[in-house]
């Protein structure tokens, strides 16, 4: 993994920043590209994604807050708030992502994608922007893996059992439901 920092003046049209320009070059052919956030927003991200056919680029730059996501989408149909909103948009884009493909996130963390939805990460690229501003964090990922193992879910709290050795366990039937017993 390349990791690597610099500083560019910021820019509300993220790809006409410099070194993030140069990063898109170097890993995306654009006009092959996913872009559920194009600049001036337009439509819903749910809603233009649900339409895309599966392809080897995508460009993930999202309201990076709350706020503004409220600032870019007023007057533009529903939204939502919530941090699950962006787990959303997440989930519906990986899904349109080929096998083998490149998806570059933008934002104030190096989340990116994620290794839950197959994705494994080449490249970090940090943009200051000096004084008070946030840095950009660019996530450069290579989906490996488009179907990932079913992970149960577990509902209610974790009883643990005490044996007759005075040692505590796993319940048998929660050992069964392919839960992995935890060294305590």
């Amino acid at each position: 993994m390349i990791i690597s920092r610099t500083w560019a003046m910021p820019n509300k049209k993220t790809f006409t920043i410099k070194p993030i320009r140069e990063l898109i070059d170097k890993w995306v052919v654009e006009s092959e590209a996913l872009d559920p956030f194009p600049f001036e927003y337009s439509e819903d991200a749910l809603d233009y994604l649900k339409r895309q056919t599966p392809k080897r680029y995508a460009l993930f730059d999202p309201p990076y807050s709350p706020r503004q996501l409220k600032e870019c989408y007023k007057g533009k149909g529903n939204f939502d708030t919530k941090a699950s909103t962006w787990s959303t948009w997440k989930d519906e884009l990986s899904k349109k992502i080929l096998p083998g493909g490149i998806c570059i996130s933008f934002g104030w963390s190096s989340q990116g994608m994620g290794k839950n939805r197959g994705f494994v990460i080449k490249e970090i690229l940090l943009v200051a922007h000096g004084g008070m501003h946030n840095d950009t964090i660019c996530v450069v990922e290579q989906k490996v893996q488009s179907e990932l193992p079913h992970k149960p879910k577990v509902e209610g709290s974790l009883r643990l059992e005490e044996t007759s050795e005075g040692r505590t366990s796993i319940p048998p039937t929660i050992k069964m439901a392919g839960i992995l017993e935890v060294i305590l």
